[in-house]
Order: structure tokens, then sequence, then C-alpha cells
């Protein structure tokens, strides 16, 4: 299932504007690197040395600095990727978790581990190429093999240009997006989630190329979730939740095994969230159930057949390879949901932004 060649028109059109912004803003940024900074956050201080990625350069890590504070990581184990200057773990510091912090850039490993000291918190710090760090034989000889995490949080770079040093890494993730392919590749290895569960937090940019990055994280057995829109002058922040999809059973291609009874699949809470399997008779698909939502447990309610059950009839009877329907009011997307599932091609409008992101969130989940 995608989005309608509308959205897609119009997401295009965003990242042409978002392109020719970055074409004088991105060197902008980079000079901006090129001197010590200091930079107070929510009561946090801050040094950033020459070369170490600015917090607020593009808006994207106070966003999801924010968005870790809200989550309050109480007790968990954090992994920083790609640190910086630390703000990310300094925030999850203060706010309970045990961090790990890590950067494969020598300056951002000891901003990082200055500035912990420096606001009086504790957050491990370790010199590492992505997740290589934390898998390499001499820490297993230590006696950590496979040190693993609650959660684990990520301000990539997503621009497609290869890095020349330690600093541009920061920006750049190669003229394919190699980065995004070899942290997908890694990320289960480093990961104590539950599949259907948050495994982590990634904020991207809109203008970024969506498609190739969750292509990548798609290879490699994990979906991005669309959890939180921040709108910023250089555009929208995006914030998504890392999540390996529950395994779904294997149908048996004998009809008379397929059960009458309609039912959500068992699965692991964490925090507001379960990712579920729906199944109506022949057909299912996944979708995101998050019981402080305005929608609450909808999904073991449709799947009961007792939403709009007409409707769910007809379009049962109607629909299927080959049929166009045109979901009018989709809200968190049970029909759209249904028509995509029975092979239907499907259109969606949905004008509420909460429910869009919900609907945006199951869409990514099949």
């Amino acid at each position: 299932m995608s989005p309608s060649p509308a959205s897609g028109r119009a997401h295009a059109v965003r990242r042409r504007a978002h392109s020719t912004l970055m074409g004088w803003y991105g060197p902008w940024a980079q000079r901006h690197v090129g001197q010590a900074r200091r930079l107070r956050w929510r009561g946090l201080n801050l040094h950033i040395p020459v070369g170490v990625f600015h917090p607020t350069v593009f808006f994207s890590t106070t966003v999801l600095a924010a968005e870790i504070e809200r989550r309050a990581p109480v007790g968990l184990t954090v992994l920083d990727v790609g640190c910086g200057s630390g703000l990310l773990s300094l925030a999850a510091a203060r706010a309970g978790a045990v961090v790990t912090a890590v950067d494969i850039n020598d300056d951002a490993v000891a901003a990082t581990a200055a500035n912990a000291v420096a606001n009086a918190l504790v957050v491990e710090t370790l010199r590492s190429d992505l997740f290589e760090g934390l898998l390499s034989e001499a820490l297993l000889s230590e006696g950590m093999p496979g040190r693993r995490f609650d959660l684990i949080v990520v301000n990539p770079p997503y621009f497609a240009k290869d890095p020349v040093t330690d600093a541009e890494r920061a920006f750049f993730a190669g003229v394919g997006l190699g980065y995004f392919e070899r942290f997908f590749a890694g990320l289960a290895a480093v990961s104590d989630a539950p599949a259907g569960t948050c495994a982590g937090l990634m904020v991207l940019g809109e203008g970024c190329d969506l498609a190739t990055i969750g292509a990548a994280a798609h290879r490699h057995g994990w979906t991005l979730c669309e959890t939180q829109r921040r709108r910023v002058w250089l555009g929208e922040q995006v914030i998504y939740e890392l999540v390996r999809p529950l395994a779904r059973p294997v149908a048996s291609p004998d009809a008379a095994d397929v059960p009458d009874v309609s039912d959500v699949g068992d699965a692991t809470v964490v925090g507001d969230m379960t990712v579920v399997d729906v199944s109506l008779g022949a057909v299912s698909f996944r979708a995101e159930e998050r019981s402080q939502a305005r929608y609450g447990s909808f999904w073991a309610t449709f799947a009961a057949g007792t939403f709009e059950p007409a409707t769910v009839s007809v379009l049962q009877a109607e629909l299927g390879p080959g049929r166009r329907f045109l979901d009018i009011g989709a809200w968190i997307g049970p029909f759209t949901l249904l028509a995509a599932a029975l092979g239907a091609q499907v259109t969606a409008f949905e004008p509420d932004p909460v429910a869009v992101a919900a609907l945006r969130n199951n869409l990514a989940l099949n």
C-alpha cells in the first residue's frame, strides 16, 4: 500500500523546494560548525567545539530531544547513535535513562563526555562507526557480548553525497545513502525491543529521500512508523518509530482452514502502542493500537465485525484485484486497509492531522 498520487506529487514539490533552500543553507551550516559555539536548551548547557554538529542547525536534534523527554524513558537503556555534542544523550539521561553515546568523530565523543560532566549527568561515551564499536572483539573479550538497548535514538545524515571528513559525516549519508543500509543492517544486533514494539526513534527532514530510506529499512525487516511532525522554518521535521513488525502466521492454502471468526492477534505493548494483526475472514493486515489515543482500542472492535458491518460486507463482496476504491474520510484507515488487503487500488482522503498520522503509520506497517 502506498500514498495517493496526489500526496506523492505534493511531497515531490516540497522536496524540490527544500533542495533549493538547502543549496544556500547547507553550505552556511557547514561553515557554522567551523567555530566553537555554546547552547542552552531547557536548562542544559552545551559547548559545541569546532567540527561537531550543532543541535540547532536544522532543528532536528531539538525536536527529537523534546520527544525523548516527553516519553520519560526512566530506567531504559538508550543508545544515541551519532551523538554529536550530546543533546539527545543529555535529554535522555536527565529523564532517567541509562545512556550510551557513540560517534565516529572523536571530537564529538569528547564533547558529549564533557557536556555530560558539565551538566552533572552520567553518559557512557564510545567511539564507534555506527554499531561496530559495540560489537568489537575487544568488548566481547571483556565479557560484554551482544550489548543491547531498549531504545536507539538517531538524528542521521541524509544528504546524498560522500563525506570526506568525520565532521561531514554528520551531514552526508553517501551518494546512494549507504549509511541507512548499514544502519538498518546492524540495528537488530543492538536492539533489545521485542518485535511489534518501538525499538528506536529517528528524525528526518522532509527534504530526505524517504523512499530510499524506507526501502533500506524494509530490506532488513524494519518499518518506519511516523509518530510526530513538527513544522520549522526549514520545513517539517518528522519523527519515526523504528518497529520490527510481528511475524504473520502463514496462511493455509486450504480455504477450509481459514477461520470464520475475525480476530486481533496477540501483540506486545510498549508505552501506549501495540502493533496487532487484524484478520477479517481470509484477509489480514497490521495496524497500530494506541490505548491513550482518541480512537482507543478500536481494532478489536473492527475485527469482531461490530463496526459498520454492512459496509464491511459490501467491501468484501465488491472489491478485489483490478477494482478501485476511493475512501473519503478515511480516518485511521479501517476501510482503506481492508480494501487494499482485498487487492483493490486505494486512494484515501482524511483532513484530521491526528488521524492522518495514524493512517500513515498503519500504511507503513503493511
